[in-house]
């Protein structure tokens, strides 16, 4: 029973994606891809010197073929901070 709850928790928690724009993220673009979980903010300086290189390496991983998504998770105060630095560190 804890699995199948395990399970309901991530599938609930996968279904609140959305992306950059603000998209819904739908499961399938996930399948067969290996899925990180980013752990970031705007006033983190460690952060802010790795997301350039977490991005490097998204691309060049994701080159031929998409292999690798990254679930950003921003511990900033809000959305709209969140979707700054996002701006500002990836372009979108």
């Amino acid at each position: 029973a804890a699995t199948t709850s395990s399970a309901q928790s991530a599938a609930q928690w996968l279904s609140d994606l959305t992306t950059s724009e603000g998209e819904a993220v739908e499961l399938e673009a996930l399948s067969g891809k290996a899925v990180a979980l980013y752990f970031s903010a705007h006033w983190c300086p460690p952060c802010k010197r790795f997301t350039p290189i977490l991005k490097d390496f998204y691309e060049e991983v994701n080159e031929d073929e998409a292999k690798l998504e990254i679930v950003f998770v921003s511990s900033d105060d809000s959305a709209q901070l969140a979707k700054e630095y996002m701006g500002e560190m990836h372009g979108s």
